[in-house]
């Protein structure tokens, strides 16, 4: 099947559901991230006869109108369209830009004042829902999946403007949380896209049921290593009745062994209490024992490359034998270790045809 017509990028209105028309992108990276940080961009050359302005306005109006992707008559991924939307004249190129539908809660805020107390999974339908309109649940249709385990107690100030999504991610981070994305469901009620939201346990982590092995399936892979080590947390809460709350927590066996003292501040604007405020200090204690380590792996696609059956936050084994990870004596992979998939990128039209690239992390990599 010929790329125009593999893929087909439909774009509807937010409010209604309708579906405006059909633009032929070009220059298109789409991507499907945990916490829906996924995006798209992609080019419209209006020097096109196929285009016109008004034809291009109407379907890519910024906060406004939605691309929704279609690989093979498949419903793949959907974005918002926002800005940036940039033209340059010495081209005649059109380029925009769209994120995954939840991001719009980052420009949401949290109406509720005093304190809450539910399970993870509770309290996080509650700050997804807390605000939605119409147009919300039609897109947003489904919150299901794992969640997390006790309970955690949350404050939101109205005067402090707490973004949604902010708060829900913090919410999230929490080790005895989980993790979610977006992912596109077809609504059947309807016969229309639509999108579920999706928790991923991490109790038990699940796996993935998918290999990136190089050499193999994986062309090229690159490593990344981020920031993390902290042996030494503060933190502070701004309590009504009890003033300023300030608390510590310490990591010595890593001092023991050798590690120079690192120690960061944090205010904990959502903490309710000092045990609160002790708990998710200890969270972010035990997120900073080392580097975060990121693998981007490079795939070329095959008949049995189905990304878009992937799910998010699952872990995939991978394998990868080096100069960073040389051969075990027996022959085996220097690198063999379950990975969480945190996002998967797809450029469907490059020049080698259709790319898929998948990050994968590691994110309380210990150092001693």
């Amino acid at each position: 099947m010929a790329d125009q017509e593999l893929w087909e990028y439909v774009f509807y209105d937010w409010d209604d559901h309708v579906a405006i028309d059909a633009l032929p992108l070009q220059d298109v990276n789409f991507t499907l991230g945990l916490g829906a940080t996924g995006q798209i961009t992609a080019n419209i050359p209006l020097y096109d006869e196929q285009y016109n302005i008004g034809r291009v306005s109407a379907a890519t109006q910024p906060e406004r109108t939605i691309c929704v992707i279609y690989r093979d008559r498949r419903f793949v991924a959907g974005y918002r369209m926002i800005d940036p939307q940039d033209y340059d004249s010495d081209t005649g190129v059109m380029s925009i830009t769209g994120e995954e539908i939840p991001a719009i809660l980052a420009y949401r805020f949290v109406n509720f004042t005093g304190p809450r107390t539910a399970t993870p999974y509770n309290e996080f339908k509650w700050l997804i829902e807390h605000s939605a309109d119409p147009a919300d649940t039609r897109w947003l249709k489904w919150i299901y999946g794992s969640g997390g385990v006790g309970s955690v107690t949350r404050a939101y100030r109205k005067e402090e403007f707490m973004p949604i999504l902010d708060q829900a991610n913090e919410l999230t981070d929490m080790p005895s949380a989980f993790d979610w994305w977006c992912k596109p469901e077809w609504d059947e009620e309807f016969n229309r896209p639509a999108f579920a939201i999706k928790g991923v346990g991490r109790s038990a982590p699940e796996a993935a049921g998918l290999v990136l092995e190089f050499p193999g399936n994986v062309e090229r892979f690159t490593r990344k290593t981020r920031r993390g080590l902290l042996n030494r947390v503060h933190g502070r809460l701004q309590a009504d009745t009890a003033g300023t709350i300030l608390e510590t927590v310490d990591r010595p066996a890593l001092r023991a062994a050798g590690y120079p003292l690192i120690e960061q501040v944090f205010q904990i604007d959502s903490a309710t209490s000092r045990a609160d405020l002790i708990a998710q200090l200890n969270r972010i204690a035990d997120t900073a024992k080392g580097p975060k380590l990121l693998f981007e792996w490079d795939l070329g696609v095959s008949d049995s490359t189905r990304w878009w059956g992937w799910e998010l936050g699952t872990h995939a084994r991978c394998l990868a034998t080096h100069y960073l990870y040389p051969a075990q004596p027996d022959g085996s992979a220097g690198l063999d270790r379950p990975m969480q998939m945190v996002s998967v990128s797809v450029t469907p039209q490059g020049a080698e045809g259709e790319r898929v690239k998948v990050l994968t992390g590691e994110f309380t990599q210990a150092v001693a």
